[in-house]
C-alpha cells in the first residue's frame, strides 16, 4: 500500500471513529438531528408498520426526498417499536456514507494538488464538526453530497470529452448517477442541466461534421434518457399527491419564506391576499436572501467557520449593534466571498474545466434558492456541497502559495506544519463551540415541549403544530402538520386563507408553536371561519399552546 493511501486510510478511520462516537451518543436525537429529520423517521416508521407513505397515518405525503427514505425504512422495520434504536442506526448509516464522500473528495482533490495537500483537504473535512453536524443530521444532506462528488468524479474521469464514442455502459452509469442525485434532492436537476450543457459544449467545440453531431445527440440523449427513467416515477407520484412535480415540502418552504419575509419587512398582511405574496415580491427581499446565502456559506466553510461564527455572534446577537451595521457587515461579507470565488477561478488551472463547471453549479444553486425556492433557515443544508467545493478550492489556494515559497531552509515544510496546526486547532475550537451550543439548542426545548403537551393536553385531543417533527414522532397524541411540509391540505388551506375551516374539518382542538410562527402562518390565515373559533392560551413559554373552542361545526363534505 502506498504511503499516501495509508495516510488516507488513517484519516478516514479517524473521521469514522468521530462519527461512530456521535452515532452512539445517548442524546444523539436531541443534539444532532434536525427537527425535519423526524418527518423522515415518522414516515419511515409508518411505512414499516404497513400504514403507507404517510406522516399522520391518514393522507399520503410527498414531503421528503425519496432515496434517503428508501434507505432508512428497513432500519425501522428491523427495530420494531423502538423509538431510539433506529435513529442510532440511521446515524451509523450516514457515517458510512461520509467515508465514501471522503474517498471521492481525495480523488477529486488529487487532480489539482499533490498528495500531501489532497490528504490535508480530506483531513480538514473529516474532522470538522461543521461537516459532521450536517452529515449526521438525520436527513438526506450527506447522501446527496456523496452522490454529487461521486458523479463529478466519474464525469471528470471520462476525459476531455473527445469525439471517440463513449460506450453505452459509461453513458448509462453517468445517467444513473445523475438520476440518483435528483432522487436524493430534487435540486439535483441543476447539476443535470450543468453537466448536459458542459458535455454538449465540449463535444460541439470539436465537432467536424454530421456524424459528430449525431454522436453528440445520441450521447446526451442516452444520459438524459436514463435520468428520465429513474426520476419520472417520483415526479408522477408527486403530481398525484400534490398536483405538482415539486414536493409539498419545497412548496411549503417557499411560501413560508415569503410570509416570514413580508412580516420582517413590516408588510401589511391584513390587506394582502395570498396571490400578492406569491407574485409581488420586492427587490429587497431577493437582496436579503442573496446576502444571507453568502453569509451562510462563510459560516459553514471549515476554514472560516470558527472565526466567522465568533464575528457573526458578536455583530448579529449583540444588542448594541445597529441594523445599519449588520447590513454593512453582511454586504461586505457577501462581496468578499464573491471576490474569493473569482480569485480562486483565476488561480485554477486553465485546463481544469471541471472546476469552472463546479463554480457555475455553485452560483446557480445560490441563485435558485435566493431568488425562487428560498428557505433561509435551511441554507446551511442546501449549500453543503458549496462548503465541500470551498474546502477543495481553499486547499488549492494554500497549495499555490506553497509552490511560490522559496524551496530552501525547510520553508515549505514549515508552512505545511503551520497550516496543519492552525486549521486542526480551529477544528477543536469549533467542536467546543458546537457541543456547547447544541446542549441549549431548540431540539432540547422541543423534547421538553413533548412532555409539556403530554401533561396539559388530553390524550384524545388532536394537536396542530407547524414545527411538528419531534413532537409528532414522540407524542402519543395525534399530531397534524400545519406548515404543509408533509401535509398538502394544510398548505392549500394556508395559501387560501382558510386555516379556520381546515382546523374545524380536521377536528384540531389544540395548536402549539412559537408565537411568531402562529401569528404569521396561522392567525393571519384563519379566513372567514375565524369568528367560529375561540382560542384560550393554556401554556406560554418556548412554545405557546392554545386550546381551540368551536362555536359551530361543519359537515365533513369538502
Amino acid at each position: 500500500m502506498r504511503k499516501a493511501h495509508k495516510g488516507l486510510l488513517v484519516i478516514l478511520l479517524a473521521g469514522l471513529g468521530i462519527r461512530i462516537c456521535v452515532s452512539c451518543y445517548d442524546s444523539l436525537y436531541q443534539v444532532f438531528f434536525a427537527d425535519d429529520a423526524f418527518y423522515y423517521f415518522k414516515i419511515a416508521r409508518n411505512i414499516a408498520s404497513g400504514l403507507g407513505i404517510t406522516y399522520d397515518g391518514i393522507q399520503s405525503t410527498n414531503g421528503f426526498q425519496p432515496l434517503f427514505l428508501f434507505l432508512i425504512t428497513p432500519l425501522f422495520s428491523i427495530t420494531g417499536k423502538s423509538l431510539t434504536l433506529p435513529l442510532h442506526l440511521v446515524a451509523l448509516l450516514q457515517s458510512l456514507i461520509s467515508i465514501g464522500t471522503g474517498i471521492f473528495l481525495y480523488k477529486i482533490s488529487r487532480a489539482i494538488v499533490d498528495e500531501w495537500y489532497a490528504l490535508f483537504i480530506v483531513a480538514i473535512w473529516m474532522v470538522s464538526p461543521i461537516v459532521v453536524d450536517k452529515e449526521l443530521n438525520g436527513m438526506e444532506t450527506g447522501l446527496n453530497l456523496f452522490l454529487i462528488v461521486a458523479t463529478v468524479y466519474y464525469y471528470s474521469s471520462l476525459g476531455e470529452y473527445h469525439l471517440a464514442p463513449l460506450r453505452f455502459s459509461k453513458l448509462s452509469i453517468l445517467g444513473s448517477l445523475l438520476g440518483l442525485v435528483v432522487l436524493s434532492r430534487l435540486d439535483g436537476l441543476i447539476l443535470v442541466g450543468v453537466i448536459a450543457i458542459h458535455f454538449s459544449y465540449s463535444m460541439v467545440r470539436k465537432a467536424k461534421g454530421g456524424k459528430d453531431f449525431k454522436r453528440l445527440a445520441t450521447s446526451v440523449g442516452c444520459v438524459i434518457g436514463v435520468v428520465f427513467l429513474l426520476v419520472v416515477p417520483w415526479l408522477i407520484f408527486n403530481y398525484q399527491v400534490a398536483g405538482s412535480i415539486i414536493p409539498s415540502s419545497g412548496q411549503a418552504v417557499r411560501y413560508m419564506s415569503q410570509n416570514y419575509g413580508f412580516a420582517f419587512f413590516n408588510f401589511r398582511f391584513g390587506t394582502t391576499q395570498s396571490s400578492d405574496l406569491l407574485y409581488h415580491i420586492p427587490l429587497r427581499f431577493y437582496l436579503e436572501n442573496i446576502f444571507f446565502s453568502f453569509t451562510k456559506v462563510i459560516l459553514h466553510l471549515p476554514y472560516t467557520s470558527y472565526v466567522a461564527r465568533v464575528c457573526y455572534d458578536f455583530l448579529f446577537t449583540h444588542e448594541g449593534t445597529s441594523l445599519l451595521a449588520k447590513g454593512v457587515v453582511r454586504t461586505l461579507a457577501s462581496l468578499a466571498l464573491v471576490f474569493v470565488f473569482f480569485l480562486l477561478l483565476k488561480f485554477l488551472p486553465r485546463s481544469s474545466h471541471i472546476w469552472k463547471l463546479l463554480l457555475v453549479y455553485s452560483m446557480l444553486l445560490i441563485g435558485a434558492y435566493s431568488c425562487y425556492a428560498f428557505g433561509q433557515w435551511f441554507y446551511h443544508r442546501y449549500y453543503f456541497v458549496i462548503a465541500l467545493m470551498g474546502t477543495i478550492w481553499g486547499g488549492y489556494l494554500l497549495y499555490s502559495i506553497d509552490l511560490r515559497l522559496p524551496r530552501s531552509f525547510f520553508i515549505p515544510t514549515l508552512f505545511k506544519v503551520l497550516i496543519l496546526i492552525l486549521f486542526l486547532s480551529l477544528s477543536l475550537l469549533q467542536w467546543r463551540q458546537v457541543v456547547s451550543d447544541r446542549h441549549k439548542n431548540q431540539n432540547v426545548l422541543l423534547h421538553t415541549m413533548v412532555k409539556v403537551a403530554e401533561q396539559i393536553i388530553p390524550q384524545e385531543s388532536v394537536i396542530g403544530c407547524f414545527q411538528s417533527g419531534i413532537i409528532g414522532y414522540y407524542s402519543d397524541h395525534k399530531v397534524i402538520n400545519l406548515d404543509g411540509v408533509v401535509n398538502q391540505k394544510a398548505l392549500r388551506a394556508m395559501k387560501g386563507n382558510c386555516m379556520g375551516e381546515y382546523v374545524i374539518r380536521e377536528g384540531i382542538s389544540y395548536i402549539m408553536d412559537w408565537s411568531f410562527v402562529l401569528d404569521t402562518l396561522f392567525f393571519r390565515h384563519l379566513g372567514e371561519y375565524k369568528s367560529l373559533l375561540e382560542f384560550t392560551q393554556v401554556h406560554k413559554g418556548f412554545f405557546h399552546i392554545y386550546k381551540i373552542g368551536y362555536q359551530s361545526t361543519l359537515g365533513n363534505d369538502e
